[in-house]
C-alpha cells in the first residue's frame, strides 16, 4: 500500500478495538496517519490497551476516544479535525436482535449520526463496513456483484438493518456528492489473525468450534470468506481512491465449501488428536436437526449451492491481493493457539518451535 500524503491526514476509526478496526489501525499507523480511534468506554483499558502496541514507534499518532453511535450530540466534536471516516462498529443493542424495526433504527442512526457530521466537518470521504450477506441472501443461484441486493423476506433483522444502513448512506452521498464522498465494502465471513483474545468474537467462536469437536455432521454449505487484513486494506485503499466513490465493493477472496474447510483443518491438526466430523448432510436433514441443534440452525441461512461471487472490481479498481482460504485459516488456528483460546495439543518441542516461527513470520 502507498503512502499517500499521510503524515499531515486523520483518519477516524469508528470501532477502533474489534476485529477490522484493530487492524485497519495497525495498517493505517505503519502508512504514518493520524489515527483517532473510538471506543465505548474509556474506562475498560483492558479492551484497547493493545492498539497502542501494534506499531510501537507510532504510537504517538494514535488517539483513543469515547463514543456511543446512537448519541448524535457527541459526534461532531468527535470528527472535528478529520480528514477520512472508517465506520466498522455496529449499535451495541443486544437485546433489539430479534426486533428488525428497531434494530434497524439503531443501525441506520448509528451510520447517519457519524456521516452528517462528517458531512458537517468537511470530511472528504466516508467509508462503511458493512456484510456480503446484504447481497447474497435470495441470490445464492446467480453470479452476486456489488449491485445485487438481499431479499429482506429472507433476512434476520441483522441483515436487514445493514441493509437499511446502506442505503441510507448511498441516499445521502446521492444529495451531498458535491461535498462528502461515501463507499461501501461489503465483506464475507472474516477469518484471520486476531490481536487480543475475544477481539475477534465471531472468527474466534467459529474457528474454536471447529477446532473442539463442535460440530457432529458438516452442513452442505458454502462461505464466502476472506481475510481481515484483506479487509482493512479495502476499507483504507477505498478512502482515497476516487474510482470508489459511491460504491459498494464485494470483499472475498473466494467460495469455499465447509467440507472443504475441515478438510484444511484435518490435514494440519488431526495428527495432534484434534478431531473433525467426517460426515455431510444436506438442507433437508440439517432442517429437521436444525430443532435441537443450534450449530445447524445458523446454518440454514447460507447456500447449499455453489456461491459464484464477482470481486473484480475490489482487485481491479482498489488493489487487492486476496490471500488464500487455506492459508489464513491455518494462521488463525495458529494463533488462537499462540493466544491460548484453543487447547495446545502440539506437545513436540520441534513442533512447537515451527509454531512459534510461523506465527512470527505471519503478517498480524
Amino acid at each position: 500500500m502507498e503512502n499517500h500524503e499521510s503524515k499531515q491526514v486523520t483518519v477516524l476509526v469508528v470501532g477502533a478495538s474489534g476485529f477490522v478496526g484493530s487492524h485497519c489501525i495497525k495498517q493505517l499507523l505503519s502508512l504514518d496517519y493520524k489515527v483517532r480511534g473510538t471506543v465505548r468506554k474509556l474506562s475498560n483499558t483492558s479492551k484497547y490497551n493493545f492498539l497502542y502496541d501494534l506499531v510501537p514507534s507510532k504510537k504517538d499518532n494514535l488517539e483513543i476516544v469515547e463514543a456511543d453511535l446512537v448519541h448524535k450530540e457527541i459526534w461532531p466534536s468527535v470528527v472535528s479535525g478529520c480528514d477520512y471516516v472508517l465506520h466498522i462498529a455496529f449499535p451495541f443493542v443486544l437485546e433489539l436482535l430479534d426486533s428488525e424495526p428497531e434494530l434497524s433504527q439503531a443501525s441506520v442512526m448509528g451510520v447517519m449520526n457519524v456521516l452528517e457530521a462528517a458531512f458537517e466537518a468537511g470530511v472528504k470521504k466516508f467509508v462503511l463496513a458493512s456484510t456480503f450477506t446484504t447481497m447474497e441472501i435470495g441470490n445464492e443461484n446467480k453470479v452476486i456483484d456489488a449491485n445485487c441486493w438481499a431479499d429482506e423476506k429472507k433476512c434476520n433483522p441483522y441483515v436487514i438493518s445493514k441493509m437499511k444502513a446502506e442505503k441510507a448512506a448511498l441516499e445521502f452521498w446521492r444529495q451531498h456528492k458535491d461535498k462528502i464522498q461515501v463507499t461501501i465494502i461489503n465483506s464475507s465471513h472474516i477469518f484471520g489473525p486476531e490481536f487480543q483474545k475475544g477481539v475477534g468474537a465471531d472468527c474466534e467462536d467459529m474457528i474454536v468450534s471447529f477446532m473442539t469437536n463442535q460440530w457432529s455432521v458438516i452442513p452442505e454449505v458454502c462461505w464466502a470468506v476472506v481475510d481481515v487484513r484483506d479487509v482493512a486494506e479495502a476499507l483504507i485503499k477505498a478512502m482515497t481512491n476516487p474510482y470508489s466513490d459511491g460504491k459498494r465493493y464485494i470483499v472475498s477472496s473466494s467460495s469455499i465449501w465447509l467440507r472443504d474447510i475441515f478438510g484444511i483443518l484435518k490435514a494440519e491438526f488431526e495428527m495432534y488428536g484434534y478431531e473433525f466430523p467426517e460426515t455431510e448432510i444436506g438442507k433437508y436433514l440439517m432442517t429437521i436437526a436444525s430443532f435441537w441443534n443450534q450449530k445447524l440452525k445458523s446454518q440454514l441461512s447460507e447456500s447449499f449451492t455453489e456461491l459464484k461471487v464477482d470481486n473484480t472490481p475490489s482487485i481491479d479498481e482498489l488493489g487487492i491481493q486476496y490471500r488464500r482460504p487455506e492459508d489464513f485459516l491455518l494462521e488463525s488456528v495458529y494463533n488462537l493457539i499462540d493466544l491460548g483460546v484453543i487447547p495446545n495439543r502440539i506437545h513436540n518441542p520441534e513442533i512447537d518451535k515451527l509454531v512459534y516461527d510461523e506465527k512470527v513470520h505471519f503478517d498480524y
